[in-house]
């Protein structure tokens, strides 16, 4: 594994900087990888395969919403070797790596994330990661603030630390379209907005033909309730895609036609994104419809 890590590394090292445009890194096929420790680099082509350009790497485990201020601690996904080398791997195959972390609106927590020698950010951006991506939802606006008097000023302090990292570094925001109105979670600094819109047969299962919930449905009604001006990524889901009767291709066949139709009327909706790449290794039915879809363009 160290050998493939040092190969990695020294294939990046001879790569120009991607200083690609915003929209042009956030457009078309992303995917989240969920679990860093258990990938192989080995798996990279199947991304590609899939029609994935960019890919979130999850960075630190979700937190748990709090209502004291004893200590929170970020959990990183793996240890920052493996982190590391994930990062130059993705960039060597030509990927554009974006790294996600959960946060809570803890300034000692914050701190310790975004130190300028120690904190995890600043050592993944120094290996290939591109950009910072936040998942901020109940674990951070149901968290009591600390060392803040409101959400808004720690996620304005968030932004701001990571921002000083890196000249220029994209800051952007994940969370479900239920938050994606919530005033706490710094939209409003954000470069960009990735919208989790998933459609999933899970307990209960909504009716595949549910006019609000359903596939396809519940993605075309997502620009009426996003409120973000800048770039957008849809989130949709890989997993829980079997309804009764109907197959896991007919419910991402439509997910993703209606992501598309999106993207023809709202400019700004630039791309989409899968959770995760858990249920699209191994030649499972999600894999094998996004290796099928892989071309598709918007017109």
């Amino acid at each position: 594994m160290k050998k493939a890590y040092m190969s990695a590394i020294v294939a990046c090292m001879a790569l120009p900087v991607l200083g690609q445009p915003l929209n042009e890194m956030l457009g078309g096929r992303g995917v989240w990888l969920q679990k860093p420790k258990a990938f192989q680099l080995t798996k990279i082509p199947d991304l590609e395969a899939i029609g994935v350009k960019r890919v979130h790497v999850m960075g630190t485990h979700a937190v748990a919403a709090s209502k004291s201020c004893k200590a929170r601690e970020l959990k990183p996904t793996a240890t920052t070797q493996v982190l590391e080398g994930l990062g130059n791997a993705l960039r060597a195959g030509a990927f554009a790596p974006i790294l996600t972390l959960y946060a809570t609106p803890d300034k000692t927590s914050i701190d310790a994330l975004t130190d300028a020698q120690t904190g995890l950010v600043a050592k993944l951006l120094a290996s290939g990661f591109q950009a910072v991506e936040y998942d901020l939802e109940g674990g951070w606006s149901d968290s009591v603030p600390c060392g803040f008097s409101t959400h808004s000023e720690a996620a304005s302090y968030l932004f701001t630390k990571t921002r000083a990292l890196k000249g220029d570094l994209p800051v952007g925001v994940t969370t479900h379209l239920g938050r994606a109105r919530d005033p706490n979670i710094g939209l409003d600094q954000a470069d960009w907005l990735s919208i989790q819109v998933y459609t999933k047969c899970a307990s209960p299962c909504v009716s595949f033909m549910d006019k609000r919930e359903g596939p396809g449905f519940r993605q075309s009604r997502t620009a009426q309730l996003v409120n973000f001006a800048g770039p957008v990524v849809v989130g949709l889901a890989a997993y829980n895609q079997k309804w009764p009767n109907h197959s896991e291709d007919e419910a991402m066949s439509k997910a993703l036609d209606a992501t598309y139709e999106l993207q023809k009327s709202h400019p700004n909706f630039v791309g989409h994104s899968y959770w995760s790449t858990s249920w699209l290794i191994d030649g499972s039915p999600q894999q094998r419809f996004l290796k099928r879809t892989a071309i598709k363009k918007v017109n």
